[in-house]
C-alpha cells in the first residue's frame, strides 16, 4: 500500500470493491436463475397433477363406495382413487398402527426391499418417523436422520433448510442383497452391508418410533414399501409427482382424504388410525 493508502497490492480501492460487486452481481444472478428453474420445475409438477386427480375422478368420484374400499378391507381399489394430501402427527400420541405386520406375509427376512416417503417436521426437535421391530427411523435435533437397521446405524443430514415449516423431504431405504442405501433428498448419505430383516411378528409404527416413544410432530406422506430394491445408485432423482404401484408394491399412503388419512392405495393392508389428522398439503403442489 502507498502512502496515500489507495493502493493494495498493485489495484485501487475502487477496482476492488468494484470486482467485488460484480462477483456478488453474478452470484445473486445465478441464484435467481437456480430459483426460476425450481419454480418452473414445481409449476409443471402442480400442472401434472392437478390433470391426474381430474383423470383419476372420473374414473372413480372421490367418496363414492369404492373409494376406500382398502381402508374397510376390501378388494383392491383403484388406484389412487382417494384424494392426496398428507398425514398429520401432533408429536405427542398420535400415529399409525399396522398390527402384526408379519402376518400380511410381505415382509420380507432377507430380500430386497425400498422403503420411502416424504416428510415435513416441525420445529427443530427429535422425532420418530416409523417403527418395525429393529428398523426404523428418527430425526435428531439438527437435521440428522437416523435410519436403525437390526442394529447397525444408516446417518444421514438434512439441508439447512428443512426444518423450515414450508419444506418438503424425501427420505428412501434401499436394500439389494445384503447392501442397504440411505438418501436424503436424492443424495445417498450412507451404505451398510446388512443381512436378515428380523421384525418376527412385530407392529408397525408409522409417526412413532416404538419403543423409544420418540413422536413425529408434522406431516408424512407418499409413504411406500416396495419389495424390490428401486434405488441402487450413487443418487437418485427425487419424485416430483405422487408414487404409483410399482411390482411388488406392498403399501402405499398416499393420504388419504379427510375423513381417512390412512387409505392403503395398494390394496393390501388395512391400517388403524390413532389420532393422525389430514392436510391438503403435499410436496407437489
Amino acid at each position: 500500500m502507498n502512502r496515500s493508502g489507495n493502493f493494495i497490492q498493485g489495484r485501487s480501492v475502487e477496482e476492488l470493491i468494484r470486482q467485488q460487486q460484480a462477483q456478488r452481481q453474478s452470484e445473486i444472478q445465478q441464484q435467481q436463475a437456480r430459483e426460476r428453474l425450481y419454480a418452473e420445475q414445481r409449476e409443471k409438477a402442480r400442472l401434472q397433477f392437478l390433470e391426474r386427480n381430474r383423470v383419476f375422478e372420473k374414473i372413480v368420484p372421490i367418496g363414492s363406495p369404492n373409494s376406500d374400499a382398502s381402508a374397510a378391507g376390501g378388494s383392491r381399489p383403484a388406484e389412487n382413487t382417494e384424494s392426496y394430501g398428507s398425514m398429520t402427527f401432533n408429536g405427542v400420541d398420535q400415529y399409525v398402527l399396522l398390527p402384526s405386520a408379519q402376518s400380511t406375509g410381505w415382509v420380507p427376512g432377507t430380500g430386497d426391499f425400498t422403503l420411502e416417503w416424504f416428510m415435513k417436521k416441525q420445529g427443530p426437535t427429535a422425532g420418530g418417523v416409523f417403527s418395525l421391530g429393529t428398523l426404523g427411523c428418527t430425526i435428531l435435533t439438527g437435521g440428522l436422520c437416523y435410519v436403525w437397521p437390526y442394529g447397525a446405524q444408516l446417518a444421514g443430514t438434512f439441508s439447512t433448510s428443512y426444518y423450515a415449516e414450508t419444506s418438503w423431504a424425501h427420505v428412501a431405504i434401499s436394500r439389494s442383497g445384503t447392501t442397504t442405501k440411505l438418501f436424503v433428498e436424492g443424495i445417498l448419505k450412507s451404505t451398510k452391508t446388512l443381512d436378515t430383516l428380523s421384525i418376527d411378528a412385530d407392529d408397525f409404527f408409522i409417526g412413532k418410533y416404538d419403543p423409544s416413544s420418540q413422536w413425529m410432530s408434522g406431516n408424512i406422506t407418499n409413504f411406500r414399501w416396495t419389495n424390490s430394491a428401486l434405488y441402487t445408485g450413487s443418487s437418485l432423482v427425487v419424485p416430483t409427482s405422487p408414487l404409483t404401484n410399482e411390482t411388488e408394491t406392498k403399501l402405499l399412503l398416499l393420504g388419504g382424504n379427510t375423513d381417512n388419512p390412512v387409505i392403503d392405495s395398494s390394496g393390501i393392508n388395512t391400517l388403524i388410525n390413532n389420532g393422525a389428522g389430514w392436510d391438503a398439503d403435499t410436496p407437489f403442489v
